[in-house]
């Protein structure tokens, strides 16, 4: 019996068990596709392996490794924190639970989060403690240089990472999670402080293939709307890829700056 690879984005509803991505021993329930049978095996967040007896040839695909682009997007934030001036921190953000300097401790905190998860150290819940504008975007630096660090390893991409709120995630699930996380409110912040000049735009597609890799539909709006994602918003026909990142995670995007 010779497996045939298909690759499935995370939030695919034709999965019918959660996705642990634990083990290549693990199985979850699927319904028929073309023929395939209904039995698959989920290797990750972004692959179920499915049998078919009568298929001989074998076909392999390999899940994107964003390790790069997520230690890019740390250095990416504190560029675009130390363009915000003091003035500003008071200032609204498209996050709607956020002001500017709020969302800049989030930033901060979920960057250092995410080497603590690679680490296998315990984490806390979502709330991060206060940091000085001044201090921010040193602080996303050294946590970037620790970032690449504690992601260096290639088997850290398929352990099994248990997060603060109980999903098991594959490595690749994890730092896509934190590469749509940082990058996205680094869009909020720039749009919040007239900076979405600022944002380069080699890193957007990364984070876009991340955020449609790992974004499950019962992220959105499942604290309050809004949170931690809202509904996907259909972007302008012309839009770039930020936009087209703002708008998959909710956000309007070509926000209309006060």
């Amino acid at each position: 019996m010779v497996a045939k690879w298909l690759r499935e984005p995370f939030q695919n509803p034709r999965i019918e068990a959660p996705v642990t991505g634990e083990s290549r021993s693990d199985f979850a329930a699927v319904p028929d596709l073309k023929g395939f049978g209904k039995r698959g095996r989920i290797l990750s967040s972004n692959w179920f392996m499915l049998f078919r007896s009568d298929e001989f040839k074998e076909e392999t695909l390999s899940a994107a490794d964003h390790r790069q682009n997520l230690i890019r997007a740390y250095e990416h934030a504190a560029e675009v924190v130390s363009g915000i001036e003091p003035a500003q921190l008071r200032l609204p953000t498209p996050c709607a639970k956020y002001d500017v300097a709020s969302l800049i401790d989030h930033v901060v905190g979920a960057g250092n989060r995410g080497v603590s998860i690679a680490q296998g150290d315990p984490v806390g819940g979502d709330e991060f403690p206060h940091i000085e504008l001044a201090d921010a975007p040193e602080e996303l630096r050294q946590t970037g240089k620790a970032a690449e660090a504690a992601w260096g390893d290639d088997q850290k991409l398929g352990a099994s990472i248990t997060m603060p709120w109980g999903e098991i995630y594959d490595g690749y699930t994890a730092v896509n999670m934190f590469l749509t996380e940082l990058a996205t409110h680094t869009w909020d912040l720039a749009a919040a402080t007239r900076q979405l000049s600022k944002l380069d735009p080699a890193l957007a597609p990364s984070a876009l293939d991340g955020a449609r890799s790992m974004l499950k539909p019962e992220y959105r709006n499942m604290m309050e709307e809004g949170s931690p994602f809202g509904s996907e918003i259909n972007p302008p026909k012309d839009a770039n890829d930020w936009e087209r990142l703002a708008a998959f995670t909710g956000r309007a995007p070509r926000p209309v700056l006060g």
